[in-house]
């Protein structure tokens, strides 16, 4: 346990808000194809999400508490919380989704008394997505737990938008908590390196 604690704790430092965040192409969303391939990840599940006329099937955690409705997913486990919902972006713009999540985010920490030194990253946008990060730490008695959310948007097709939150709560990690967000990170196309 201590060691994917560790580990978690290495990630996470060189993931603040002077790192670099980017999107790969695997994180690239697939559109609907009749050809299932095989599943590639250990811990992680397909759901489907529809909105109107709009369809995708984005990765969560298997076997941890997946609650599943028609146009969102939460799943959580192993200090790892990961929310999906597939929004109309006609109903509201990028900047309003973006703001309500931080809101909501920022709301839930100011609310949790064992929350310190909350980090607001700015919003890094690319080709297609935009991802925010908020590093915190957890205290517990004496001990300091480095956290993390990532939220990221990604612009689908007619105007639509899979907006993903990605929470690392390294107090409640265990031993497989590592390799389940090595897997989540790169089915969202999500690399953290260390800037100088």
């Amino acid at each position: 346990m201590k060691k994917a604690l560790i580990i978690l704790a290495a990630v996470f430092m060189l993931g603040g808000c002077g790192s670099h965040v980017e999107i790969t192409d695997a994180g690239k969303l697939e559109t609907y194809i009749e050809e299932e391939k095989a599943e590639e990840y250990q811990y992680l599940t397909r759901v489907e999400l529809r909105k109107d006329t709009a369809f995708v099937r984005p990765y969560v955690l298997a076997d941890h508490h997946i609650v599943d409705t028609l146009d969102g997913a939460t799943s959580e486990g192993n200090g790892i919380s990961l929310e999906l919902e597939l929004l109309d972006g006609k109903e509201q713009s990028v900047g309003k989704i973006l703001e309500s999540v931080y809101k909501e985010i920022i709301s839930s920490l100011d609310e949790n008394t064992s929350a310190e030194s909350t980090e607001i990253c700015n919003v890094i946008e690319g080709s297609g997505y935009w991802i925010q990060e908020i590093d915190y730490t957890i205290r517990d008695g004496s001990t300091l737990y480095p956290c993390a959310v990532f939220i990221k948007l990604d612009q689908l097709a007619d105007g639509y938008y899979l907006n993903t939150v990605l929470t690392l709560d390294n107090s409640t990690a265990d031993d497989n908590t590592a390799e389940i967000l090595e897997e989540l990170l790169d089915a969202y196309g999500i690399r953290i390196e260390y800037a100088d």
